[in-house]
């Protein structure tokens, strides 16, 4: 808690006074302020990023065994395409941090435009005669010019 000497609202009731308000207006004023900003007037203990690193490690060690392989195939085959792509992503980037490479993050609005650009990507892939693409929520099949089929992913 925030001592009276680092109070900043100390001294609003005497000010208020001093300006002409009534006693009781006053400190129903201070009352009103304490209420309203009580979060920021108690004390924000600090957190050290050893703390922190030791609780993510440990929520992340429990994670990990209770997330099996088995689960975790059991999950992917209730999975839809976006959920893969999602999945992926992440993936990517926390490789990537590990690596100390670059990461691209792609925000909630951006998720959407994703879903448009698969079409995209089909009719362009059409247009060109590359080959044939079936795409469906689930999966990605390509038939390419040279006759061999790409297996679904």
């Amino acid at each position: 808690m925030i001592h009276s000497a680092e109070d900043p609202l100390a001294s609003v009731s005497s000010k208020a006074r001093a300006a002409g308000m009534p006693y009781e207006a006053a400190l129903g004023l201070e009352q009103r302020l304490r209420t309203r900003y009580a979060e920021t007037m108690s004390e924000v203990v600090p957190v050290t990023k050893e703390a922190l690193e030791k609780r993510l490690s440990r929520r992340l060690e429990i994670i990990s065994e209770w997330l099996t392989d088995e689960r975790f195939k059991g999950m992917l085959d209730d999975a839809k395409l976006k959920d893969f792509g999602i999945y992926e992503g992440i993936m990517l980037t926390k490789l990537a941090e590990l690596r100390g490479q670059p990461s691209i993050i792609i925000r909630t609005e951006d998720a959407v435009k994703l879903d448009q650009v698969g079409a995209a990507i089909l009719e362009e892939l059409t247009r060109r005669g590359v080959g044939s693409v079936e795409l469906s929520e689930r999966k990605v099949k390509a038939n390419l010019d040279n006759g061999s089929p790409h297996p679904p992913r």
